[in-house]
């Protein structure tokens, strides 16, 4: 019989294992068994830690009037009715990705989902869908415009920054799309902006670049 009993021990061992391994990323975030991407190139480089010492924190998001104006959602995508989604939700909305993201030059590991086609990071795509939903109850539809980047998009941006063909670009790795927390709305559609000045804290999202209204961070 203690053998037999050891013999158990030993084959739940891997399983137990596993499922540490695959539940958790370390930085609070509760994962399946989602696909991962990212990889060494995802890492800032010396020059570019060194930018993000000196960078003043200024940033203009690269969004057009139109996007700002979308009344509707354009892509078709649909989350979950919001009461499905409990805190610990492992999939929102689709297969949940892995990716590296940072916050202000830090590095860390997401999981991001899709909304209107755009990468948000898993528990920020929680509440923004609670908080869409209570707008369309209201009449109101909100529309991400703008969700996470990745570190070759902010290279990308920032070199047409540096080279006078773009907006004004934070250095790679201290964007604050780059932690997947923050959104950009559709606030020239008609009631957005509005419903958002009076109830999007409620859902823990906040402006955090003043002279963007568009722009709403949740963490």
């Amino acid at each position: 019989m203690s053998t037999l009993r050891h013999g158990m021990k030993l084959s739940l061992f891997p399983l137990v294992v596993a499922l540490a391994v695959g539940c958790s990323s370390g930085d609070g975030t509760t994962f399946g068994d989602e696909s991962v991407a990212g990889s060494s190139e995802d890492a800032m480089t010396a020059d570019e830690a060194a930018l993000g010492a000196s960078w003043n924190g200024e940033e203009a998001d690269d969004i057009s009037e139109a996007d700002l104006a979308i009344a509707s959602d354009p892509t078709g995508d649909d989350g979950p009715p919001a009461d499905s989604l409990g805190p610990q939700s492992i999939r929102p909305l689709s297969s949940c990705t892995r990716t590296t993201g940072f916050n202000k030059g830090k590095q860390m590991s997401i999981c991001t989902v899709t909304i209107n086609s755009k990468a948000v990071e898993q528990g920020t795509a929680s509440a923004f869908v609670k908080m869409r939903d209570a707008a369309r109850r209201s009449g109101v539809d909100i529309v991400v415009v703008s969700g996470f980047r990745t570190m070759a998009k902010q290279r990308e941006l920032y070199a047409a920054y540096k080279a006078h063909r773009g907006n004004l670009a934070a250095p790679p790795g201290y964007s604050n799309h780059q932690s997947g927390h923050a959104l950009d709305l559709n606030t020239k559609a008609p009631g957005v902006n509005a419903w958002l000045s009076r109830n999007a804290a409620t859902y823990g999202f906040r402006r955090t670049v003043p002279s963007e209204n568009w722009h709403y961070e949740k963490w």
